[in-house]
């Protein structure tokens, strides 16, 4: 036999289209994939700020106890529910659940920078006169899904 027949060719360029299919998914899934793990990271981080922001305010309020105001150490953190707070205000604020932003240095805030994928929504809510609990959620959406992410943590006045 000299040479290919008709049937074997077809079969030879069917076989080898699948093998190219199959990369060229398995390449999308991946870079799909690297992509959520990113944003789930980026998420993660701010979603530690966010916690730290409070702690923040809370360790100033100790700070200040010791001047003639007198600071409760829960001052500036009252109850509530899905706020806004970033590292420029440090002020906890209802302020209609924007999208954080993006600023030239590369931190996240709501006043300056180009508008991200995320929104940070930091509750608070008193225990006792000695305890608060903290929830900061983090909600994004990637390619038509809804996700999110939360972190719960409890501040005490332990001073």
């Amino acid at each position: 036999m000299k040479g290919f027949t008709l049937l074997e060719t077809i079969i030879s360029v069917a076989i080898l289209a699948a093998m190219v299919v199959g990369s060229l998914t398995l390449i999308s899934k991946s870079m799909q994939s690297v992509s959520m793990s990113q944003n789930r990271l980026v998420a993660s981080y701010l979603a530690q700020e966010g916690m730290e922001i409070v702690r923040n305010v809370r360790d100033n309020n100790w700070k200040n106890v010791n001047y003639p105001s007198l600071t409760n150490w829960d001052e500036n953190l009252p109850d509530c529910e899905n706020c806004e707070m970033d590292y420029t205000t440090n002020v906890l604020a209802d302020g209609g659940d924007p999208f954080l932003r993006l600023d030239l240095s590369n931190f996240y805030n709501y006043s300056s920078g180009v508008d991200t994928i995320f929104k940070r929504r930091i509750s608070l809510e008193t225990i006792s006169d000695r305890q608060k609990q903290v929830i900061v959620e983090i909600i994004w959406q990637y390619k038509g899904s809804d996700h999110n992410l939360a972190v719960t943590a409890f501040l005490y006045n332990w001073q």
